[in-house]
């Protein structure tokens, strides 16, 4: 005869510090009728929230959960927590041990917002060396793999010098040059100057450091939850790739047969990215 499971209190009194499995398939379950229904129901999450001992661990799977159905609230019309979502903020930065969230976020900022520069090229650049500059379509081919043989080159030196010359430092460099040469994209690309030479040039100086942006960024931010690199590393790609299926959405959507669209939000990407890294970094750190 089969033994039937232990309890959750017989766990606990062997030792046996486990999750509960119940919990999560009743939470997927209550989160099931979400994708079906036009208007879905209020979610309600299971309380007291799995959590480790640590303060700061626990205010902030307490703020998760807030933040869940913040985004809830806003797609179903329901009620939006947001008080819940700013007094769990305010505790997990202020709880025992916990970090200065500042710099993370301008790593993941910075980097989210320099990809979106990568993104409006890719929804412009067809039409504006195709259609507007009269380029043959097979040497399109060329001008879109121009700029990623410049992102290898750039991505090898960076391997080369990290170490002696330190990521927060290469990645402030990256970010005025990327700035520099978008500022210098807007004015050809805004005044006609130069054709195709014109936007092209500065368009690789600007899609070339995306890796150097990237990966420093992305380095900073990990060092700051080693325990949790996964978890860090997984927000930063769901944040870059929605912000790039935005900027995308916006070449589109302020398209007006010109090149100006795809020119001003590339500028407007990497000046961004600019002032994410000089007001949420700061001063580098190496």
């Amino acid at each position: 005869m089969m033994r039937p499971p232990a309890s959750a209190s017989e766990s606990r009194a062997h030792g046996a510090e486990k999750i509960e499995p119940r919990r999560y398939s009743d939470f997927f379950n209550r989160i099931g009728p979400m994708w079906a229904s036009p208007k879905p129901p209020c979610l309600a999450l299971p309380h007291p929230l799995p959590t480790s001992p640590c303060a700061t661990t626990r205010h902030a799977d307490r703020l998760a959960a807030d933040i869940g159905q913040f985004i809830q609230g806003m797609l179903s019309g329901g009620p939006v927590p947001d008080a819940n979502l700013i007094r769990d903020a305010q505790r997990m930065r202020g709880s025992p041990g916990s970090y200065d969230y500042s710099s993370p976020i301008g790593y993941v900022t910075c980097s989210t917002l320099y990809f979106c520069c990568l993104f409006a090229f890719i929804a412009g650049s067809p039409f504006v060396y195709i259609e507007y500059f009269g380029v043959p379509p097979q040497y399109y081919g060329f001008l879109f793999g121009v700029n990623m043989l410049g992102m290898i080159a750039t991505t090898f030196i960076n391997s080369r010098i990290v170490v002696r010359r330190g990521a927060d430092r290469l990645l402030r460099i990256a970010c005025w040059i990327g700035a520099a040469g978008g500022l210098v994209l807007l004015a050809t690309g805004m005044l006609g100057i130069g054709a195709v030479v014109g936007i092209a040039l500065p368009l690789f100086v600007v899609l070339s450091l995306l890796t150097v942006v990237a990966s420093n960024a992305i380095s900073g931010a990990l060092s700051v939850f080693p325990n949790r690199a996964g978890a860090a590393a997984a927000l930063a790609g769901a944040l870059q790739f929605g912000a790039g299926a935005l900027t995308s959405a916006g070449v589109g959507w302020f398209a007006d047969g010109t090149p100006r669209p795809m020119v001003g939000i590339i500028w407007g990407g990497a000046v961004a990215a600019l002032a994410a890294n000089l007001v949420l970094i700061g001063r580098p750190h190496d």
